[in-house]
């Protein structure tokens, strides 16, 4: 604001009036009238009226009556009465009595009305007596009006005293709130006297005027009307309810009253002007008509009707109820010509300042709009009992140095005029909103006038279809100047964000303009083809089929016309659009359009060829129609709803797919209109009351009928302000992550928490299988808005009733999907995820099957420029912003995994009928979107093969993902979808809110994660909001948290430079990428560089000469003989020709010599190449000559050994004489630090080992920082144990000798024998020792004691955590290290303490951080840094690299490359081939070797991982895992073991993984071995590793029978279910054909079978009868045994009982059942005793009374149909015998192949041992099974009895009779079985004969007696049971023994005859 205009908001503002009744109250104005008028007339209703002295008298007397009743100032009274005359004495009477009253409206609903009484504690409510019974529940105290004046009038009449002053309240009205809870507006007498006074001052009437009340009193306005006039003396006229509404009643009341003042809302005074104008009736008598409460319009009629009126004037008042009823006023006289349009709100009244200020309370200029401030004496007190409210609303005066000066925020938007007049504008937050985001269409208006061929524009929101805004922009052109919509949209797209471009472009003339000279908006014409502005040259539709698209178009992007070569992208369309447009093209055109068209042909000229050639195809296979069914019928679940069932039922405890959805109620909320719309949505969408049964093993729907809802409400404001939101998110917390039970309704949950007085929230829960993202954000929520928004006022519901539901889809969708239109789709799926790969994502912690869909997740934001970018990439490509997005979500995957087939998954809308538009329900399919990122394509390329994919996916999106996981067998894991691990939804933005209420999806964290991750995006007004939920069993916050910073980056760098490969975009944030290139390689430390290491070796001679240096056995040198000796050693090689760079080798055994060799080259100046005596002859004839050796240091002994060749030889024993000769003092050498020191040897990939050639100074840094870490000084000992052909012996040689410390030299005899290197460690007192992981394992497996003060040095190879802790346990520090040969020994070091950080026990120990003057970067194959956490190539740079290989120039510059980060010339990298990570600490996590990782049937597997999971097991010691590829092309992983003591078994180590690992990564061999092969240098060999033989190899699954009646009864489900027959207990369910819904039915039947309830996820950890059998008998306890076992429980005929042989084993009668046939039910018996606890039964009698217990169960009576084999045959007879004693009948007694019991025979004595038993035994089982035991009486003996169960267990599991890891009880209870059956056998005797008929089923091969149980066998036909039997007994001979004749093929004969018997009786 200017100076000028400073004094002018003064000036306006100068209101000041001094009335002289200015401190009165409202009642003593009133007094003051009644003593001048007390005559005249007061009030006026229908016939009755009070003159005022009447009314004072009445008022008078409620007055006293209240105050007596405790009335006082600032008591509040609440009045709820009918408009009458008793409404007004109330009014009076209370603020007479010194109180404030409250009015309530009766027609307010109930729950409103409790809520004000309540809030307000209102003492006393007066009402009458007609409206007590509708009141609700309250504490004040009832006074009826009319029932109880009786009581009131014995009052006096006379004036009360009242002590009530100007500052005490005289009313507090309850206004609506934005959230539709009221707020009571708290006014003072002061403010009201101050507008009665100025209104008294400001009439145009007559004092004694008469004045209608109109307004309810529930209005603050009402007020005005009524002590406006008592206090000027005039005639209050009050009208019915009925007539108010009445327009026409109304007109005649004010004509036939005479009324004189009228205020009346714009809203009415319109309807009145719009009567008397059809009437022809005015209400001449009108002198003062004041309007207010809403912006004035002058309207035709009203201008028409004031233009009637002589001498009436219109007042235009403005005021909230904040600041009473008028603040300002604009007075309207004269000629209606001269009106505006919109008039002004004009200008303060008396008392009062306006202020128009910007959002920092700045004042505006003259002309700019602010919002309106309020000041002065008008100001309410604040909103009661609401003080958080008041001070936002209530705020400091700025202006004002009065103390407490208030300013109200009125939230209003205005302008000062130049007049000083104020212009209302409307509310600030009166945006507009299209599709959800909030636009200021000024800003687009002024945008788009900027473009230089436009002279005039405009913008508006057209909603032509109800609920489909869209924006329309109206354009005057320059003169000749026409511009296309296509130039005017890429000019918006410049410059706006791609939700305010205008999809229509209008060009008009010029603009319809007010008779104010305003663009008059609301006259812009509707867009039609003469006005739309073209995007290209017009071509209108040449045919019915284009004409027909074009329509549908139209409708759909609400833009017309459409030419046929309009862009269906450009027009605005995207997925969503395209969607509903398929929908219209199928219902209109018969046509079914796949969604990859719309993109494919995006114009409706190529779109029509597409529909006519589809159309003419499509004829003859037209889909069915969709409409309503019969309710009575079953209803399956759709192919969505199917697949999130079986989910569920796999963990029906998880919240997996509970999804949330919050509401921000703000303002005022009717919690009884809010919980009657829920009600009503319930009862509209029937999804919403449907539950999930199983009948017949299928899951359907069922409705339920709409029941009432009580949404409850948690009340929070009695906490703290603080606590609220906190408390508030964990109830809602708790809500969604309880699992919903799918059979019990409700599937949605709703909790409303009230946080503040105006502030709600709603927090919903719905499981997943009832809705869809576009059901809640689409539908539920506008629905709900609408309802609310009717309920609220009293309201029906608006929405009309759904013809179609969510069960009418599902049925129709079952319909149609079959046949051709499914195969031909599934074809594409099966062809398209061929040879799917395993996305392997970097994790914190391993995926393994106890993985858990345990969850969390992070949100972010994408900034409105950086989606707006976006969208214009995506726009120039010709893809949509989901294309472009998912493009970039795969190249962070492919940058994390270096996977170039990168598979994720989303999610597909088939919500693509009209009929389904507003349906609720879950239509989406999952979609499986694979893309080859092979190549390092530019981003671009990238888009086109993504949207290629998307399309074609999109053309095949019908097939239901399942049935596409049926076709393809993927390994099944319960927390892993068996496709893809990620998942892409980018969500349907929200719809536009009508109450100002705000949604959020991602406020509340569920605690799942259906994905290892998802990516959640978002369109909002302010960009995107995003948010990525994890798996927290495998990630972690921090890791998602730099996700998330990654994806920015890349997204930031797409847009920044969208041509760049993808390999080369930029990925890690600033900060991460400082943190990795440059802290964590902030390693200087100086060193002498100008130094060699025989230089520090002499310079601690000088300091102490007399110290030990090195020690060998016996034999020892100090440091002064060590120098001489090198000494005199160099001089003499120095006669030879060493100098620098001249290559001496030296092949020693380990000796003092060996180390006098060492420096001895050194200090000549030469370099040393070191040989192992050991190695073979071939390869020391390629060392000498590669590296051209012309001299050789080495032993006689060995010389002998080597072969003849150039080189010279020096032998130090027996030439040390002439060596002798030579100086001892130190040589002159000219070596400097960069000369080389030694060439070592290295073996190369090729087989030739390669020369690595280092320097002095490489060397000195390495010793150097050895020095500071681990450390070493003069007083200790270090044992050197490796050969100096490895380059870890620097360490052990020089580092001691630069220090004075001593070493003790370990021969090999000692190095490589575990109980001789721990002898040494003791008896030399060592205390630092340096050795690879293999060495200090086998130390540790030699039962080392330790030493506690050990500095123990581990590298060369990974350390296990598990190695880590046992040497903790044993050594006083201990450090873990690594390094290549190339870059000098060790270049990372970490001290391993106990209490380290470890991300997950399977890693091993971290390799620390780089050693000084070292630099590591872990990069990808692009050289580009690997974020942390993921794995990449570990390069290593700085002092420590070698000079290269020497004579290998071509593999030097492969190696040692250029370092990209250095600016430093000549700075190179070693390329380490090694695999490694960044841990968050900083530390590396080294992984394996890259060449080490390799491909096995697609799938990526890191060798080490599995080693790692191996070495867990308690029975393992070391593991090594290889990949084998004997016959090519066919590789296959093995796994050599070395066991504990305790040995193992193959299946043992196979379950034990299949616990830990996928099944691609368990080994198909296994191999053990007593000892690993190691190298020389104590490393695992593993060249030398044995080819696999026959018996280490786990075989493909043989077929395997069933062992016990459990598998048994398995094998038969599985059977009846798959079709297929024969089942193995080792088959797999999924690979048989098994499906989600078989798998349904299947755990449906084993509970029906079993009475045992498996979780569906029991199938997947374990898909084979086995594995099930195994959770079955964990889950039944003795009490639950049961002894029949239903084999085949089908079928109309009689069971047949069978009884079995010694052991109850009843798995062999299984194929006699199935002979039998379907229709022949076949039960088993078996004994209790069978569970290893029961006792067993001690005679054949109480054997057959259990079991016929047990039949008659089933079975009550007779006949019964009974068998029995072998010892069974005993059984039955017996059975039979006491069947008949009962007086049973049993028709069949069947006897298979046993002899009867000789007459007169006495029971057998065996003096068997328990050992001979249990030979025996094992004889029993070997007969009835066929298998071989390898069991004898020899073998047992020498056991205790526990073992010798455990020995029998052991090799009936080898042989497959039990189940591997199969309890000891399982074989107690077979073994005591067969023994108390053999034994019952024995002694068994019938006693008396069998009246009934016996049939003998014998064998034609004799009974055999093995184990001569039976003294004589009968040799007559009947096997002796003639003896039995009163009647013949019929005899049948079949095929086989004893134990084939129940066996294919001889079985069928059996079941042939006995069938014939079963059906003769």
């Amino acid at each position: 604001m200017s100076e000028v205009e400073l004094p002018l908001l003064i000036e306006w503002n100068n209101t000041q009036v001094d009335y002289p009744q200015k401190n009165q109250c409202i009642h003593q104005l009133f007094e003051e009238q009644v003593e001048k008028t007390p005559d005249a007339v007061a009030v006026v209703f229908d016939s009755e009226q009070l003159t005022y002295q009447e009314l004072n008298c009445r008022a008078n007397q409620l007055a006293h009556h209240l105050q007596n009743l405790g009335v006082k100032p600032e008591s509040l009274v609440g009045i709820c009465v009918e408009r009458s005359l008793e409404m007004i004495v109330g009014l009076l009477g209370i603020i007479k009595a010194g109180g404030a009253y409250v009015p309530i409206d009766p027609g307010y609903p109930i729950e409103r009305i409790a809520y004000m009484l309540e809030n307000s504690q209102a003492s006393v409510l007066l009402t009458q007596n007609n409206l007590v019974a509708g009141l609700p529940e309250n504490q004040a105290q009832i006074i009826c009006l009319d029932a109880d004046w009786n009581l009131v009038s014995q009052e006096t009449d006379l004036n009360p005293n009242c002590t009530a002053s100007e500052e005490n309240l005289a009313y507090v009205i309850y206004t609506s709130g934005s959230t539709g809870k009221p707020k009571g507006v708290a006014m003072k007498h002061l403010a009201l006297s101050n507008l009665i006074l100025w209104q008294r001052s400001n009439t145009t009437v007559l004092t004694r005027a008469k004045t209608l009340q109109f307004a309810p009193i529930s209005f603050d306005v009402s007020f005005q009307e009524i002590f406006s006039t008592w206090c000027a003396g005039g005639t209050l006229v009050l009208i019915p309810e009925e007539v108010r509404r009445d327009p026409v009643a109304l007109l005649h009341l004010l004509r036939k009253k005479q009324i004189e003042r009228l205020f009346l809302p714009f809203v009415a005074l319109q309807q009145l002007a719009e009567t008397a104008q059809t009437l022809g009736l005015m209400p001449t008598s009108l002198r003062e008509v004041i309007t207010g409460g809403e912006q004035l319009q002058i309207t035709p009629a009203i201008a028409s009707f004031f233009s009637q009126l002589k001498d009436c004037s219109l007042h235009n008042q403005y005021g909230p109820s904040e600041t009473h009823v008028v603040v300002t006023v604009f007075t309207l006289t004269g000629s209606t010509d001269t009106w505006p349009a919109l008039p002004p709100i004009g200008r303060p009244i008396a008392n009062i300042q306006i202020y128009l200020l910007d959002q920092f309370a700045q004042p505006v200029p003259v002309g700019i709009p602010g919002e309106l401030y309020i000041g002065g004496v008008s100001l309410a007190k604040g909103y009661l009992n609401r003080p958080e409210l008041t001070e936002q609303k209530f705020i400091p005066n700025p202006f004002s140095n009065k103390p407490g000066s208030r300013l109200y925020k009125t939230g209003d938007l205005a302008r000062y005029l130049p007049d000083g007049n104020i212009e209302y504008l409307g509310r600030i937050d009166n945006q507009v909103k299209v599709r959800g985001f909030r636009i200021e269409l000024g800003e687009i208006e002024v945008t788009l006038a900027q473009h230089p061929d436009l002279r005039q524009t405009a913008v508006i929101v057209r909603e032509d279809q109800p609920g489909d805004k869209r924006l329309v922009a109206y354009v005057c052109p320059n003169e000749g100047q026409i511009p296309t919509s296509g130039q005017l949209r890429r000019f918006l797209w410049e410059k706006l964000p791609d939700y305010m471009v205008p999809g229509t472009f209008i060009i008009l003339e010029a603009f319809p303009l007010t008779p104010s000279g305003k663009v008059d908006r609301r006259a812009l014409p509707a867009p039609d083809a003469s006005s739309l502005v073209r995007e290209t040259s017009f071509v209108a539709p040449r045919d019915s089929v284009e004409l027909q698209l074009a329509q549908i178009w139209s409708e759909i992007l609400n833009v017309s016309p459409i030419g046929v070569h309009d862009n269906f992208l450009k027009l605005g369309g995207d997925s969503l659009l395209a969607t509903k447009i398929i929908g219209l093209v199928r219902d209109r055109l018969q046509v079914e359009l796949g969604l990859n068209y719309l993109f494919e042909c995006p114009t409706v000229a190529k779109l029509a060829k597409i529909v006519t050639q589809l159309g003419q195809e499509e004829r003859s296979n037209r889909l069915p129609s969709l409409e309503p069914i019969s309710r009575q019928q079953t209803i399956p679940l759709s192919f969505g709803q199917e697949q999130l069932w079986f989910i569920t039922q796999l963990v029906p405890s998880e919240p997996i797919y509970n999804e949330t959805f919050t509401i921000h109620l703000g303002g005022d909320i009717n919690i009884q209109a809010l919980s009657n719309s829920f009600k009503e949505l319930i009862r509209r969408h029937e999804i919403l009351r449907t539950t999930f049964r199983v009948v017949n093993g299928q899951p359907v729907q069922e409705i339920h009928p709409p029941s009432r809802l009580t949404l409850p409400v948690v009340d929070l404001r009695f906490l703290p302000e603080t606590e609220r939101e906190t408390e508030g998110l964990r109830i809602a917390t708790e809500q969604l992550r309880t699992a919903f039970d799918l059979a019990r309704s409700p599937l949605l949950r709703a909790t409303l928490i009230q946080l503040g007085e105006t502030d709600y929230r709603l927090y919903l829960v719905v499981h997943h299988i009832v809705v869809d993202g576009e059901s809640l954000t689409s539908i539920f929520f506008p629905e709900l808005e609408t309802l609310y928004g009717a309920f609220s006022q009293g309201l029906p519901s608006p929405l009309p009733e759904l013809t179609i539901q969510y069960a009418d889809f599902a049925v129709w969708q079952r319909q149609w999907l079959q046949g051709a239109i499914i195969s031909n789709q599934l074809a594409y799926w099966e062809k398209q995820l061929e040879n799917l790969p395993q996305l392997q994502l970097p994790t914190d912690r391993p995926h393994n099957p106890q993985t858990t869909f345990a969850g969390s997740r992070l949100c972010f934001t994408l900034s409105k420029d950086l989606t707006e970018k976006l969208k214009t990439i995506s726009r120039k490509e010709g893809v949509t912003l989901f294309m472009t997005l998912a493009a970039a979500i795969k190249v962070l995957l492919y940058r994390y995994s270096s996977q170039e087939d990168i598979v994720i998954g989303t999610v597909n809308s088939q919500r693509n009928r009209p009929e389904l538009q507003g349906v609720m329900g879950d239509f989406l399919n999952t979609l499986v979107v694979r893309s080859d990122l092979s190549g390092n394509p530019s981003f671009p390329e990238l888009l086109k093969r993504v949207r290629n994919v998307i399309l074609s996916a999109y053309a095949n999106q019908d097939v239901p993902f399942e049935q596409v996981v049926n076709a393809l067998h993927p390994d099944r894991h319960v927390s892993q979808n068996p496709l893809f691990q990620v998942m892409f939804v980018l969500q349907p933005p929200l719809t536009d809110d009508k109450l100002g209420w705000r949604v959020s999806q991602l406020e509340v964290d569920s605690g799942c994660s259906k994905f290892n991750l998802t990516f959640n995006l978002e369109e909002r007004p302010e960009g995107m909001i995003g948010a990525i939920e994890y798996n927290t069993d495998l990630f972690d916050a921090t890791t998602i948290d730099r996700a998330i910073g990654h994806l920015m980056t890349l997204l930031e760098g797409i847009v920044a430079n969208p041509e760049t490969s993808i390999a080369q975009l930029p990925l890690l944030t600033e900060s991460e990428c400082h943190q990795l290139l440059v802290e964590w390689n902030n390693t200087q430390l100086d060193y002498p560089r100008d130094k060699c290491i025989h230089q520090l070796f002499e310079e601690q001679v000088e300091k102490t000469p007399d110290a030990v240096a090195v020690v060998c056995e016996e034999q020892k040198l100090t440091y002064h003989q060590l120098n001489c000796q090198a000494n005199q050693l160099a001089h003499y090689l120095q006669t030879l020709g060493v100098r620098p760079e001249v290559l001496v080798g030296i092949c020693v055994e380990r000796s003092l010599e060996m180390v006098v060799g060492l420096l001895g080259i050194m200090k000549a100046g030469g370099a040393y190449v070191p040989l192992d005596p050991n190695y073979p002859q071939e390869r020391v004839d390629y060392i000498l000559s590669n590296s051209e050796t012309k001299v050789l240091i080495t032993s006689s002994q060995l010389l002998s050994s080597l072969a003849k060749n150039e080189t010279q030889a020096i032998c130090l024993d027996t030439d040390w004489e002439i060596i002798y000769e030579s100086n001892k003092t130190n040589p002159e050498s000219t070596v400097k630090p960069n000369n080389l020191s030694y060439v070592i040897f290295t073996s190369g990939s090729t087989g030739k080992p390669k020369g690595v050639q280092i320097c002095h100074q490489s060397l000195m840094n390495f010793i150097n920082s050895m020095k500071h870490e681990p450390g070493l000084n003069s007083r200790d000992r270090i044992l050197a144990i490796t050969s100096i052909c490895f380059d870890i012996h620097t360490l052990e040689i020089y580092l001691p000798l630069t220090v004075g410390a001593t070493i003790t030299l370990a021969i090999p005899e000692v190095a490589m024998n575990g109980e001789n290197l721990a002898e040494k460690l003791a008896n030399d007192r060592v205390n630092v020792m340096q050795s690879t992981p293999a060495t200090w394992g086998m130390l540790l497996n030699a039962n080392w004691s330790g030493c506690p003060e050990l500095k123990a040095i581990c590298g060369g190879e990974v350390m296990p955590q598990s190695l880590g802790d046992n040497l903790l346990e044993k050594v006083g520090g201990l450090w873990n290290i690594y390094g290549p040969t190339e870059t000098t020994v060790w270049s990372t070091i970490r001290e391993v303490k106990p209490n380290r950080a470890s991300f997950h026990k399977d890693a091993p120990e971290s390799i620390g951080r780089p050693i000084a003057n070292t630099v590591i970067y872990i990069l990808d194959s692009h050289l580009q840094p690997v974020p942390i956490g993921v794995p990449g190539e570990l390069h290593i740079g700085g002092a420590g690299l070698a000079r290269g290989y020497l004579n290998r120039r071509e593999l030097t510059e492969q190696k040692f490359i250029p370092n990209p980060f250095s600016n430093k010339p000549g700075s190179r990298l070693y390329k380490t081939g090694d695999l490694a990570r960044y841990l968050p600490d900083g530390n590396i996590e080294f992984i394996g070797r890259i060449d080490h990782q390799l491909k096995i049937r697609g799938f990526r597997i890191e060798l080490g991982e599995i080693e790692a999971v191996l070495v867990q097991h308690s029975k393992v010691r070391e593991a090594v895992v290889i990949a084998r590829e004997e016959i090519p092309g066919d590789k296959r992983l093995v796994a050599y073991l070395v066991p504990n003591q305790e040995k193992t078994t193959i299946n043992d180590l196979r379950s034990f993984l299949k616990t830990k690992l996928p099944e691609y990564m368990i080994p198909a061999a296994f191999v053990f071995l007593e000892l690993m092969p190691l190298t020389p240098n104590g490393k695992v060999n593993r060249r030398g590793l044995p080819v696999p033989d026959a018996s280490s190899l786990v075989r493909e699954t043989s077929f395997i029978a069933p062992r016990d009646s459990v598998e048994l009864q398995l094998a038969q489900i599985w059977s009846e279910i798959l079709g297929v027959f024969p089942i193995g207990v080792r088959d797999n369910f999924f690979d048989l054909g098994g499906h989600s819904l078989l798998a349904v039915r299947l755990m449906v039947q084993i509970e029906k079978e079993f009475g045992k309830n498996l979780s569906l996820a029991a199938l997947f950890q374990g898909a084979t009868v086995e594995q099930l059998g195994i959770l079955l008998r964990q889950k039944t306890n003795t009490q639950s045994w049961s002894g029949l076992v239903a084999i085949q429980p089908q079928g109309s005929q009689p069971p047949f009982f069978c009884m079995p042989g010694s052991g109850g084993n009843v798995v062999y009668f299984h194929q006699l059942a199935r002979h039998l046939g379907n229709d022949q039910p076949f039960y088993a018996l078996q004994p209790p005793s069978l569970d290893g606890v029961s006792e067993p039964f001690g005679s054949v009698e109480e054997i057959a009374a259990y079991y016929l217990q047990a039949i008659q169960t089933l079975q009550p009576s007779g006949p019964y149909f009974l068998g029995g084999h072998s010892f069974g045959v005993l059984v039955a007879f017996e059975m039979a015998q006491q069947l008949q004693q009962k007086g049973e009948t049993v028709a069949l007694l069947a006897l298979f192949d046993l002899p009867a019991p000789l007459p007169g025979s006495t029971p057998k004595q065996l003096d068997w041992d328990d050992t001979r038993w249990l030979t025996n035994i094992a004889h029993i089982l070997e007969m009835l099974s066929g298998k071989n035991l390898d069991i004898s009486y020899e073998t047992l003996k020498p056991l205790t009895p526990e073992a010798q169960l455990n020995y029998l267990k052991q090799q009936m599991e080898t042989v497959n009779l039990l189940p591997p890891n199969s309890g000891i009880e399982r074989v107690r209870g077979i073994v005591q079985t067969i023994k108390a059956d053999e034994l019952a056998f024995m002694s068994y005797l019938p006693q008396r004969s069998y009246e009934g008929r016996i049939t003998l089923f014998r064998t034609k091969e004799v009974y055999q007696d093995e184990l001569g149980m039976l003294d004589e066998i009968p040799t007559d036909p009947t096997w002796g049971w003639n003896q039995f039997s009163r009647q013949t007994v019929e005899v049948y001979v079949v095929p086989g023994n004893h134990s084939t004749m129940l066996s294919e093929p001889h079985v069928q004969i059996l079941a042939e005859k006995l069938l014939i018997m079963l059906n003769k009786q």
